[in-house]
């Protein structure tokens, strides 16, 4: 669920700004304005936007719908709706408004509006995917219904330094073993500095292990002997002493 912290600072990023100055309600001294669709549409999304502001979500829904009534076309009412709509926890129509607004700003070539609106996007999936990622161990099944979500939030350029750590963990699951080595690397590399970073090379391990790269995995588990997962560390270093494994 998105709440208005992330929302508000997505907003930000786009600029959801009054448009262009053509669609004011009040137009300059012996200017005539021709009350067009594509006008009309832009002054339902600056009402919008300014309810928007002021939390006033169900209001600020209506007037985004309004302006795309009557401009289908119009990217940033769509993203409005779909920032509205995640902050009434419609979560599910959020998500198809965030889609809409994706492919209503590619064909606007309105970057800055879709870059927002995938970063929101990836942002859901990416709560979504942890949900499902409670489990421990992993279910196969469960890594399989994750993975695409987490491909939304990188894709979306979610900034969360769990994230390479999750898809790393899914990878790992699925046999994927040189994706899982490179998230986890960069779990290790986005989280350098945490008191406990056992986690992020119990994956790293693994990754090498099963590939066969077991000094890079006997590497990686003596990282690990430090936190919370230090006994799955030593628990994998005894399986590399027992089995014989040559480094690959």
């Amino acid at each position: 669920m998105l709440r208005i912290t992330a929302l508000a600072a997505l907003a930000a990023a786009v600029g959801l700004s009054a448009a262009p100055a053509q669609a004011q309600d009040t137009p300059p001294p012996d200017t005539i304005v021709v009350q067009t669709p594509e006008n009309e549409a832009r002054k339902r999304f600056n009402t919008g936007n300014d309810l928007l502001r002021q939390e006033d979500y169900e209001g600020a829904l209506a007037m985004f719908e309004e302006g795309l009534s009557l401009d289908p076309t119009n990217n940033r009412n769509a993203y409005g709706r779909a920032l509205a709509l995640a902050q009434l926890d419609r979560e599910d129509d959020a998500v198809e408004a965030f889609e809409q607004a994706i492919a209503l700003s590619d064909a606007a070539e309105d970057a800055e509006t879709g870059t927002a609106a995938r970063r929101a996007l990836g942002l859901i999936m990416y709560n979504r995917a942890l949900g499902l990622l409670a489990a421990n161990p992993l279910p196969q099944a469960t890594a399989e219904e994750a993975l695409p979500l987490l491909a939304v939030a990188t894709e979306g350029g979610v900034e969360a330094n769990q994230l390479p750590y999750q898809l790393a963990r899914v990878h790992n699951v699925l046999g994927n073993y040189d994706e899982a080595e490179r998230y986890a690397q960069a779990a290790v590399e986005a989280n350098e500095g945490q008191d406990d970073m056992s986690a992020y090379y119990i994956e790293l391990g693994l990754a090498r292990m099963n590939a066969g790269n077991a000094d890079g995995a006997r590497e990686a588990f003596e990282m690990a002997r430090e936190g919370s997962w230090s006994g799955w560390a030593e628990h994998y270093l005894r399986e590399l002493d027992g089995d014989g494994a040559a480094g690959g």
